[in-house]
């Protein structure tokens, strides 16, 4: 099988996670792409997040009708700092997949080297990288030959929302809808979330 995997908090999932794995898993004929929430991202370690479940089950909610795509609660079930490398290493310890994907967004390739163990990383899988604007930055400059000979690059809309957005747009009464699909905006209004601008951790 060939497995894509997409990572983040999903606080909330937004269209833009499900075009990108729409895009990616088309571009390169995947069976399968499993989005996998974050349990402790590292790099939000000191910031106020959602509860993991009400994130997994936004997750859930998002991909529903869609066979291709699935969402894990592993990282939950690791109880410690979600690590990228730790994850790839279990699903192929798990799954065994005959090609493993990292789905990525333009953005993220540029900050790999910062992951930990992203030598590990470039050699557990491949990258998939969905073309995004980055605002004068390039890229293909910044990224060392080693990880962009694991990268491919996928091509698909350009979708400008971000779940940063999201939770200020409902913190301040704005619209978000078609920017989440429906189900996942009917959780956020039946659970509350995101009523308050978000300060400080918890």
């Amino acid at each position: 099988m060939k497995l894509g995997v997409l990572g983040g908090t999903f606080d909330p999932p937004h269209v833009g996670h499900l075009v990108l794995a729409d895009q990616c898993a088309s571009a390169l004929d995947l069976q399968r792409v499993l989005f996998v929430p974050a349990f402790l991202p590292p790099h939000k370690l000191d910031s106020p997040l959602t509860p993991f479940d009400h994130r997994l089950r936004m997750v859930e909610l998002a991909i529903e009708g869609d066979a291709r795509l699935g969402a894990s609660a592993m990282e939950r079930d690791r109880d410690t700092v979600s690590y990228t490398v730790d994850t790839l290493a279990a699903l192929h310890a798990e799954q065994k997949p005959e090609a493993l994907w990292l789905l990525l967004g333009e953005d993220s390739l540029v900050d790999l080297c910062t992951w930990k163990d992203p030598e590990r990383i470039v050699a557990l899988c491949h990258l998939a990288v969905y073309r995004r604007e980055m605002a004068g930055r390039n890229p293909v400059g910044a990224v060392p030959d080693w990880v962009m000979a694991a990268a491919r690059f996928v091509e698909g809309p350009l979708i400008d929302v971000s779940s940063t957005q999201i939770r200020e747009r409902v913190a301040r009464g704005g619209s978000v809808r078609h920017l989440i699909p429906a189900p996942v905006l009917e959780l956020i209004e039946h659970e509350g979330l995101y009523r308050e601008p978000r300060t400080g951790r918890r």
